[in-house]
């Protein structure tokens, strides 16, 4: 249903186009867009100055957690990656809405956030997860 909404509801196009007017508009600003197999939105995720500048700027850990789908009316999955320094400094480096909630999304997100902001280094990164079932993991990306 969320795929349905996704790439039928005209919300959706306007959005696309409102975040393609912040990226000539806003100096920093950037997106990419998940396309399924029939070539329909799937997930979005955008950076914004302050979140490039928070990931090169912090840098140690970074935790992902997609519990935040009370802040939108689909209760799509939704999730703001936080980065944090051996100092407890900690700051939002993207956010996604996604149709779908598991590992290769999480993937699909930081990868675009890399290719986004080059200078954030996934391999010097430690990733914590928090799982559904309230188990966390840490590992390497």
């Amino acid at each position: 249903m969320l795929l349905k909404v996704m790439s039928d509801d005209s919300s959706t196009w306007e959005a696309l186009a409102f975040l393609r007017r912040c990226k000539i508009e806003i100096p920093g600003f950037d997106f990419r867009v998940r396309l399924n197999e029939n070539n329909h939105p799937c997930g979005l995720v955008f950076t914004t100055p302050n979140g490039r500048l928070n990931a090169i700027r912090y840098g140690d850990m970074l935790s992902v957690d997609m519990q935040h789908r009370q802040h939108n009316n689909y209760n799509w999955p939704y999730f703001a990656p936080m980065i944090s320094n051996s100092e407890m400094k900690i700051g939002v480096i993207c956010e996604a809405i996604v149709i779908t909630e598991d590992i290769e999304t999480y993937a699909w997100v930081l990868k675009k956030m890399s290719i986004m902001e080059p200078r954030f280094k996934l391999e010097n990164i430690k990733l914590f997860l928090v799982i559904k079932e309230s188990h966390n993991l840490c590992c390497r990306v």
